[in-house]
């Protein structure tokens, strides 16, 4: 005689189940096991002062100094790392006049990193006195000789500033004028000795190589640079850059050359 039970026919279906859940429960059991372990490691590690701070390193200074960077976050070697408020010291370290942003990070096992990032000088400015400026026309504090060094110097031309700070015009176009040029052409910034603005020509500057004036206009000034770079080095390898009397850039999508009159 043939039996059939239908109960025998569920029964994998339940035993499934019950794998599934012995499973998760050694998942479960694993990880408690592990936060444990690193809960009771971290303890451990603290309690012998493993973790004390070891180090302060500063990462990124140019014109200012290390020794300046590391007064202003007052490490505390006699804490751990993790009672160190990271943010808190970036904060400080940021009152620096020359410090546009600081990332504080642990280096393990118990040291920290400060990496600055400077306000760089995009300019001089000619007055009374020489003062270095940044990318936003503002001054830098004059606690550096090299700020001076190695860039445009911007003559004939006051800085102007709204009761907020920021430059205006025709101060606030210059200050743009090379900072379009650094981001895009850093040859051509380097080769510019020396710059101001015209009413009736707009911004112009000079040329390290034989004092050659260029007159920019008021606009497009990343496509200008590119075009006269282009320029540029055609003539200097042809060797003919001292005929040269000016460049003039005002003009959409052309480069002028005005060559000087050259007796025969």
């Amino acid at each position: 005689m043939l039996l059939y039970s239908r109960y025998h026919a569920r029964a994998p279906r339940y035993a499934h189940g019950g794998d599934t859940a012995r499973k998760l429960g050694w998942v479960f059991f694993t990880l408690t096991s592990v936060l444990v372990l690193l809960a009771l490691l971290t303890r451990w590690l603290i309690e012998h002062d493993v973790l004390l701070l070891k180090g302060v390193y500063v990462e990124g200074t140019v014109f200012t100094s290390e020794e300046a960077i590391y007064e202003l976050a007052q490490p505390d070697f006699s804490r751990n790392i993790f009672e160190i408020d990271f943010d808190e010291m970036a904060e400080r370290v940021k009152q620096h006049p020359l410090v546009r942003d600081v990332d504080v990070r642990l280096r393990l096992p118990a040291s920290i990193v400060i990496q600055v990032v400077e306000r760089e000088p995009l300019a001089v400015l000619a007055g009374e006195q020489l003062v270095a400026i940044d990318d936003s026309g503002k001054a830098l504090p004059a606690s550096d000789p090299k700020l001076l060094h190695d860039c445009p110097v911007i003559t004939n031309l006051p800085a102007a500033a709204t009761t907020d700070g920021s430059a205006v015009s025709p101060f606030a176009d210059v200050v743009a004028c090379l900072r379009q040029i650094r981001e895009d052409n850093f040859a051509l910034y380097s080769e510019i000795s020396e710059i101001s603005y015209s009413p009736k020509v707009g911004i112009y500057f000079y040329l390290t190589n034989g004092s050659i004036p260029v007159l920019v206009g008021a606009d497009d000034f990343g496509t200008k640079a590119d075009n006269l770079m282009k320029v540029y080095r055609i003539l200097e390898q042809e060797e003919t850059l001292s005929h040269v009397e000016y460049f003039d850039l005002r003009f959409r999508g052309q480069v002028v050359v005005k060559e000087q009159n050259v007796k025969s």
